[in-house]
C-alpha cells in the first residue's frame, strides 16, 4: 500500500492553523481500514447499482460525480457498522446518510472535489461527525486529501477522518476515458452528541479557503456550508 504524502502547502498550513483558535478533534489522525465487504457483498451492491432507476440518481456537475439514492440494505449497513465498531469503537454509529457515488469522465465534467468540510451534508449542522469513505472499486489511483495529506485507498478499504473538523478534497485530475472511481460515503455520529464549537464556522471556512486559494481550486461557501 502506498504511504500517505504531504502536499507542498502542508507546512505553511500547519503554521496557519497554529495561528488560529483550536477546534475540537482538529488533530485527529486519519487512518485506513481494510476488508470492509466480502465478495458476495460487493456483488450484491453492484446488482443494486445496475438495477436502480435513473430517477433515483443525480449528476453532481461540480464534482464530475453521479450519486445513487437508494437503500443498500440491512446486511451492508451491518457490515459497515461492524467495521466501525472493530476499528473505531462503540462511541460512534453509522448515520442514515449512506450513499454510492461514481466519479467518471463519461459524465462530461471535470472530476474535482474542492476543499470543504461535511457540515453542508448533514441534516443537523450542529453536530460533529466522522467520515468513513469506502473505495469499492477504482482503476486509477486518486487519493483522498485531508489537510494536505493525501491518502491512497485500495479497493475495499475505507479512510476514516473527522469530516466536520478537517478540510478534505481530491487533487485536480482528469480521469481516463472509461475509468471510474466507485465510492460509498458514510457519516458516523457520536453516540453522545458532540456539538460543533461555537466559533467553528469562521475558522473552518478560512482553512478550506486557504487550500482553495493555494491550489487555485474554486471556493464557494454556499456550495459546501
Amino acid at each position: 500500500m502506498r504511504s500517505p504524502e504531504k502536499g507542498p502547502a502542508y507546512e505553511k498550513y500547519v503554521e496557519f492553523k497554529k495561528s488560529q483558535p483550536i477546534i475540537s478533534n482538529q488533530d485527529f489522525q486519519p487512518f485506513i481500514v481494510d476488508n470492509i465487504f466480502s465478495e458476495e457483498d460487493i456483488k450484491y451492491i453492484y446488482n443494486l447499482i445496475n438495477t436502480t432507476n435513473e430517477d433515483k440518481t443525480s449528476l453532481q456537475k461540480w464534482a464530475g460525480m453521479k450519486a445513487w439514492h437508494m437503500d443498500l440494505g440491512p446486511n451492508i449497513k451491518e457490515k459497515i457498522q461492524k467495521a466501525v465498531k472493530e476499528n473505531i469503537g462503540e462511541h460512534v454509529v453509522m448515520s442514515q446518510d449512506l450513499s454510492f457515488a461514481r466519479y467518471s469522465a463519461e459524465y462530461g465534467y471535470a472530476t474535482n472535489l474542492y476543499p470543504h468540510v461535511d457540515t453542508f451534508f448533514q441534516n443537523n449542522k450542529n453536530k460533529q461527525r466522522m467520515t468513513f469513505d469506502i473505495q469499492l472499486y477504482a482503476d486509477e489511483e486518486w487519493g483522498v486529501v485531508v489537510e494536505d495529506v493525501e491518502y491512497f485507498l485500495e479497493n475495499n478499504q475505507a479512510l476514516v477522518f473527522c469530516g466536520t473538523q478537517q478540510p478534505h478534497w481530491r487533487r485536480q485530475k482528469q480521469l481516463k476515458d472509461g475509468s471510474r472511481q466507485d465510492m460509498i460515503f458514510c457519516h458516523l455520529e457520536y453516540v453522545d452528541d458532540t456539538p460543533l464549537d461555537d466559533n467553528q464556522e469562521e475558522i473552518i471556512i478560512s482553512r478550506s479557503r486557504f487550500f482553495s486559494e493555494t491550489y487555485k481550486m474554486i471556493y464557494d461557501k454556499d456550495l459546501f456550508y
